[in-house]
């Protein structure tokens, strides 16, 4: 596996990508949201997903970890009892972490006004009072102490020396905007070390003090430079872009607070660190003493295992969302069969190669530094242990494999069960988009026979030669009709069927109503029939056969009444008895 660049090479370049999500595009939620990433990471916590921050806070899982991270952990394990981290959490449960938190934060770390930040309403994501939550914390633990004015002017003091001459600072919104003020700091506490400076230098091969001209000939890529090198080399979140500092965008006056806090913080414990390798690299030098350069390889291997770790943990979350945005597209355009959706979704679990890749670097990493650690034997090693606590490190060296092999499991069940939520969902909306498309179809076709059926039924009724039969036609009809147009009711078990299958409520409410459709149209194709029919049959143009029919009726009762009287008046003989009856009833014929 190759190996990410090493060294300070390239530190005046910034993807986007470094920014964490959003990229570059500046904003309080995403400096807000990688301030809290970069503390959860260094507590080895699941990281924020930038479109879910808000939400994610709603059951006080996230305030716990941050608290973990940030605080004194003989405090923690004193005070903070009785948190439920299981997810998904009972609201009941999530409004019990919340005050066991509360209570702590207010009691023990000291930060006033809790009360005015109502649980409810950070569980329901209120998206103000979960910034104020997360600004109060920034200001307890990135500037060490709860009161705001205060704290905010003794670090403005602190900047004011460290960028003289070259920048008078007097606020911390428009003295920042040109740039001069953030190269300034920068290149002060890079060189305050001028023995360590100068070590660096040599290690890096390069100059790592900004040419402050750049300010103004190219502001912002001069702030990219001095962001980049604090980030890089210090390890300070990208709270802020340089966009946010030229143009002093909205919330930035807090954000540039909290991450000047940062640079302090961050500058004071690297300093320790870089001095710790500057001695040990002198003592190395001095005493050419093998474990001693065991050890120094060792913490190299450690901190740049430590830093892929960190890289590794943003690039899964990050590559997991345009993972799942690709296979819905890939999705919304299948056929929605079983086997294209289980091809899609391969195709997606495939994708996460490249992050598999990098937490197996850092593990290689670890394995390395704990090679390397392992070689101290030496009769110093005590004095050695003492003086460096390299022990400690080797441990956790040896136990981040395995655990990390627990981070990509997470990342990939996370991800299977994403893309599961993703099949049933396109496979819900291609089943009825499918089942709506033979449905219409049907509804076109048995209309079309609804109309063909009424039309040769009405059409009929000109030959037929008396009512009875022009009945039986409509009758005949009628139940051609039925026996055609039933069908369509088969599709209001099928709609009932997609139903269980979609999850959308919108999609829900089609299939319902198109059940209810398809009852709809065969009652007023069945119905439709008999009015138009009816309709026909009262219109008046048949009833002068009816009059002829009715004639022809009489005609015939006479002539069989007559019959039935000859014969019985007459004799043996075959003479009549009473002949006068033929006088008095002669023939339709006759007359």
């Amino acid at each position: 596996m190759a190996a990410p660049e090493q060294g300070y090479a390239g530190l005046d370049y910034l993807d986007a990508a470094d920014w964490g999500p959003g990229g570059g595009m500046g904003g309080e939620k995403r400096s807000y949201n990688t301030w809290i990433n970069s503390k959860l990471i260094e507590g080895g916590y699941p990281v924020l997903s930038f479109e879910s921050m808000f939400d994610d806070f709603g059951d006080g899982v996230v305030l716990a970890h941050l608290i973990y991270c940030l605080e004194d952990p003989k405090l923690v394990k004193k005070y903070i009892h009785g948190i439920d981290e299981r997810r998904p959490l009972h609201p009941l449960r999530g409004h019990s972490n919340f005050l066991v938190l509360y209570k702590f934060l207010t009691e023990q770390a000291g930060i006033k006004g809790m009360s005015s930040l109502p649980i409810n309403a950070v569980m329901h994501g209120s998206q103000t009072l979960i910034m104020g939550l997360i600004f109060r914390l920034m200001q307890k633990y990135a500037l060490a102490t709860a009161e705001n004015d205060e704290a905010f002017s003794s670090l403005l003091e602190w900047v004011k020396p460290r960028c003289s001459p070259h920048k008078e600072v007097k606020n911390w919104t428009s003295s920042w905007k040109d740039g001069k003020a953030l190269c300034a700091l920068w290149n002060y506490l890079i060189t305050e070390d001028q023995e360590m400076y100068e070590w660096l230098v040599d290690k890096s091969g390069q100059e790592l003090t900004i040419d402050l001209t750049k300010c103004t000939t190219d502001t912002n890529a001069a702030l990219t430079a001095a962001m980049s090198k604090f980030h890089k080399i210090m390890d300070v979140p990208l709270m802020i872009t340089p966009t946010d500092m030229i143009e002093c965008v909205e919330g930035f006056k807090k954000t540039n607070q909290i991450y000047i806090a940062e640079i302090k913080n961050a500058h004071a414990k690297w300093y320790d660190e870089t001095k710790k390798k500057l001695d040990m690299d002198k003592a190395s030098q001095q005493e050419a003493n093998e474990d001693l350069e065991h050890i120094t390889i060792g913490l190299e291997k450690y901190e740049q295992a430590l830093k892929a770790l960190r890289e590794a943990q943003n690039s899964s979350n990050t590559m997991t969302t345009e993972i799942l945005h690709v296979a819905g597209d890939d999705m919304s355009n299948s056929d929605g069969t079983d086997e294209e959706l289980d091809k899609i979704c391969d195709v997606a679990r495939d994708k996460l190669t490249p992050n598999d890749e990098q937490y197996d670097y850092s593990s290689t990493l670890f394995e390395e530094a704990y090679t390397e650690f392992a070689k101290v034997k030496g009769r110093e090693a005590s004095k050695l242990e003492k003086q460096w606590q390299f022990k400690s490190k080797m441990n956790d060296a040896k136990a981040k494999p395995g655990e990390i092999e627990g981070m990509k499991d997470a990342t990939h069940d996370n991800l299977d069960i994403k893309l599961e939520e993703l099949k049933n969902k396109w496979k819900g909306k291609k089943a009825l988009e499918t089942l709506l498309a033979e449905y219409i179809a049907d509804v076109d076709k048995y209309t079309d026979t609804f109309e063909t059926i009424t039309d040769r039924v009405i059409r009929s009724f000109e030959g037929t030669r008396n009512e009875r039969q022009r009945r039986e036609n409509v009758s005949q009809g009628r139940k051609e009709l039925v026996d055609e147009v039933t069908h369509i009711l088969e599709f209001v078990p099928r709609f009932d069927e997609v139903s269980n299958i979609v999850v959308n409520e919108d999609d829900q409410k089609v299939c319902e109503e198109k059940k209810i459709e398809a009852e709809n149209w065969y009652n007023f194709w069945v119905n439709e029939y008999d009015r138009r029919v009816e309709e026909e049959l009262n219109s008046g143009k048949y009833a002068q056969e009816e009059e002829l029919a009715d004639l022809l009726a009489i005609y015939h009762k006479f002539s069989v009444d007559l019959d039935t009287i000859v014969r019985k008046d007459t004799d043996e003989n075959g003479n009549l008895i009473n002949a006068c009856l033929l006088y008095t009833s002669p023939s339709p014929r006759d007359s």
